[in-house]
């Protein structure tokens, strides 16, 4: 089923500025595709049958049998989550889950993080890299022989989707919530396979 990348990653974004939330979009809408990627998405949208658990504690029992990268992602941005209203994450999860094919996600996510620069937080612009010049270096320097490939800066993940999924690619990234949304562009690319990437203050990219 294809979908107009464009318009769909507006609409995730509108949902969640209806909350009245601006600085936590990518985090949210990121955390949302994740939780598709790993094919648990569909339990999200069962939140409001959960009595007086919050949303970040409904995800995070989730999460309980999920792996280390995405229990790490999820203890820096569920603080994100807790001024979200349950209509919102139900909004998210159900036209996430039911239109959003699992080969869309990485490029809805892209889309996503592209309009929330130029429209919600110039920050954000800050640590992503156009894609075009991404697959431009990529172009110049790979290599049909595995390489090292150390980035001491990296932001996003701009280099980290592409070098990691045949080279062995270290990246260091200082903030936190950065190192977050890399991750998850990472792994919704598939792109974690040969990525180092201790807790917190390095990730690939």
């Amino acid at each position: 089923m294809e979908i107009n990348i464009r318009k769909y990653s507006s609409q995730l974004i509108n949902i969640v500025k209806d909350d009245n939330v601006i600085n936590n979009v990518v985090s949210i809408i990121g955390f949302m595709l994740l939780l598709k990627k790993r094919g648990i998405l569909s339990d999200a949208k069962k939140v409001y049958t959960y009595g007086n658990d919050s949303i970040s504690e409904f995800i995070s029992l989730m999460l309980i049998n999920e792996s280390k990268d995405v229990i790490d992602i999820w203890s820096l941005i569920s603080q994100d989550f807790h001024i979200l209203k349950d209509s919102t994450v139900r909004n998210l999860a159900y036209i996430i889950d039911k239109v959003v094919a699992q080969e869309y996600l990485a490029v809805v996510f892209d889309e996503v993080i592209k309009q929330s620069a130029k429209e919600l937080s110039k920050e954000i612009g800050q640590s992503f890299q156009p894609t075009e010049i991404s697959e431009l270096i990529f172009k110049l320097t790979d290599s049909v022989t595995p390489m090292v490939v150390y980035n001491p800066f990296a932001g996003m993940a701009s280099y980290g989707v592409l070098f990691g999924k045949k080279h062995h690619y270290i990246g260091q990234e200082i903030d936190r919530y950065v190192w977050a949304i890399g991750k998850i562009r990472l792994i919704l690319n598939d792109a974690y396979v040969y990525c180092k990437l201790p807790l917190f203050r390095t990730a690939c990219n």
